[in-house]
């Protein structure tokens, strides 16, 4: 089994912390899958992974992680998804409060919290949560976090999805760019 490190840590302990909590602390262990399999459904994705599975705060549940990138000349895609792997009736992940997500969006990759520029407002996406912003050597970016439906009893969501989309383009990202993504990235059940 290939250990691999491509989330930033902050980002699994942000996510982690909230279904799991920090007395349940476990070590995550990153295996890379066929694409096909992974429950990130996004056109053009060529690198996939998924974490060991890990037990939720009430015992009962069973969550792991994946990720799935893509990158090119001209773009860069990058997703993280954390979702339970057997749904029961109080299956859900808790909902995570706005500065949870505001921490994300502001910070989604190392390059944007050490070179990121011209960081928007979070902006109410149709389908989720973004911000734009600017790295360098022409770099056009937006964060994202999509919203999921919800499931289970607890009031939770069916998966946390968020990322990041990066153009080289002199165009900032418009809402309509970032709709589209959002429209075309989903999570199979």
């Amino acid at each position: 089994m290939e250990r691999t490190k491509c989330v930033p840590l902050r980002v699994v302990l942000s996510f982690c912390l909230l279904a799991v909590g920090p007395a349940h602390a476990q070590t995550f262990t990153w295996s890379p899958i066929d694409c096909a399999k992974s429950s990130i459904v996004l056109d053009g994705i060529t690198k996939c992974q998924e974490s060991n599975s890990y037990a939720g705060p009430d015992g009962r549940s069973d969550y792991h992680l994946q990720t799935a990138a893509f990158t090119t000349a001209t773009e860069r895609v990058y997703v993280f998804l954390q979702k339970p792997r057997v749904e029961l009736e109080t299956g859900g992940i808790a909902v995570p409060d706005e500065a949870v997500r505001e921490k994300y969006l502001s910070k989604p990759s190392a390059d944007a919290g050490k070179s990121g520029r011209n960081l928007s407002p979070t902006m109410r996406m149709n389908g989720g949560y973004a911000k734009t912003y600017a790295l360098e050597g022409g770099w056009q970016c937006f964060s994202y976090s999509k919203d999921a439906p919800p499931l289970g009893r607890s009031n939770g969501v069916a998966y946390y999805l968020v990322g990041y989309v990066c153009a080289k383009t002199p165009q900032v990202q418009t809402a309509d760019t970032i709709n589209a993504f959002l429209q075309k990235l989903s999570v199979r059940r």
